[in-house]
């Protein structure tokens, strides 16, 4: 169990350094401007769609629409603007992600470095790095670190970055 924690450790320690280089850099610029636009973007169309929905109503109110095309163009922009909202949602949570994943505070190599002078097993440790113990049927014995969705995502985003540099 301690040799699994001090992977993890020296893992977020290399890490941590491959995020000092990457931060700042053309890539990282890149991604968050594509990010940013996308967002942007999609606020704009939310927006569109949200008057368009407005002035539906009014042009039934006033009798330019029967009942027929008001309920067909409803739909049709109801329809538009939910998938909008989906997306943008998905688009603001893979932006905090990445944030998340970025920051100088990321919660994963916060947590390995303050485990990193570990040199014995002791039940701190355990509490402190690791979420669960599973014991499978053939005898394996699995860890499942705490904050290893952000270590998913600190891998993901570095990847992201290096890719768009």
């Amino acid at each position: 169990m301690l040799a699994a924690i001090q992977l993890q450790v020296k893992a977020a320690l290399d890490y941590d350094k491959l995020l000092d280089k990457l931060r700042g850099s053309e890539g990282e610029k890149n991604i968050r401007d594509k990010q940013n636009a996308l967002i942007t973007s999609l606020n704009l169309k939310l927006s569109g769609v949200s008057k368009k929905r407005t002035r539906l109503y009014e042009d039934f109110a006033e009798g330019i629409l029967d009942e027929e095309e008001y309920t067909f163009a409803k739909k049709s922009y109801d329809e538009q603007f939910a998938d909008l909202t989906r997306r943008l949602d998905e688009a603001v949570q893979r932006r905090s992600k990445f944030n998340e994943a970025m920051s100088v505070d990321n919660k994963w190599i916060t947590l390995m470095k303050s485990v990193s002078t570990a040199t014995q097993l002791s039940q701190e440790l355990v509490d402190e790095s690791v979420e669960m113990v599973k014991i499978h049927e053939d005898g394996a014995v699995e860890l499942v670190m705490k904050y290893g969705d952000i270590y998913a995502l600190t891998i993901q985003s570095i990847k992201e970055v290096q890719e768009a540099m």
